[in-house]
């Protein structure tokens, strides 16, 4: 969290035609990396390895790499349609469903035929990384909220309410642009909707790192001279 305050403090992305053209390049690198060098748990490679500590790849790099889709709506639903490809072959259902949505966020306001298109498909993604990757649960990472509320309901409604809240803050923020509130809207939906229906990592409320890091990123890229505005 603190590599998180810092970033967003202080961190800014170039602005260049070339680094607007490398960095989703790069992020679909990491993205993919897993597939080559990460740990194999049953056949399913979704991990970046850093020594001993292991971040879940899609949620390190997905929100990020959806904000720079949005700025881009030329090349977005390749990139997009990209990280979906590599989803599917981790498998992970998570980051499928959050590409998805971030896909149909960026068609909702666009409107181009491309990005439904993906999103189709990003949904299809879904359904087959679904029934291939999954594995046992881990206390404290999944179905939180399920845990949580057998062991005290009101301590469940108040994970709820803060996540709601989080997305609300999110949607209404006016120190970022309106597309990349969606996106990372749409990207938090999509991971914790996988999280209360499947064996995944419930984001920034489960132990693991790489989601606080990712939107952390995410919000951490967002253009200086944006950042402390108050109009869109």
């Amino acid at each position: 969290m603190l590599l998180a305050f810092g970033w967003i403090a202080i961190g800014r992305l170039p602005d260049s035609e070339i680094a607007k053209r490398v960095l989703p390049a790069v992020l679909l690198a990491l993205f993919a990396l897993p597939l080559l060098a990460g740990p194999d748990i049953e056949g399913v490679r979704r991990w970046l390895s850093l020594g001993p500590v292991s971040l879940h790849a899609g949620m390190l790099l997905i929100p990020l790499l959806g904000c720079l889709c949005a700025r881009d709506p030329r090349y977005g639903p390749l990139v997009i349609g990209a990280g979906l490809g590599i989803a599917l072959l981790q498998p992970d259902a998570a980051s499928a469903a959050a590409l998805a949505l971030v896909a149909a966020a960026l068609w909702s306001m666009h409107r181009t035929p491309f990005f439904a298109a993906i999103t189709a498909l990003g949904l299809a993604a879904c359904v087959i990384a679904f029934g291939a990757g999954d594995l046992p649960p881990q206390p404290f990472v999944e179905h939180v909220f399920a845990d949580a509320w057998t062991v005290q309901p009101l301590i469940a409604l108040s994970l709820v309410a803060a996540v709601a809240t989080g997305l609300v803050l999110l949607l209404t923020s006016r120190t970022m642009p309106r597309e990349e509130r969606f996106v990372l809207a749409a990207a938090m939906i999509g991971f914790t909707a996988m999280s209360l229906i499947g064996n995944y990592p419930t984001p920034l409320l489960g132990y693991g790192a790489a989601p606080i890091l990712g939107f952390g990123l995410a919000l951490g890229a967002v253009p200086r001279n944006y950042r402390y505005s108050t109009e869109e």
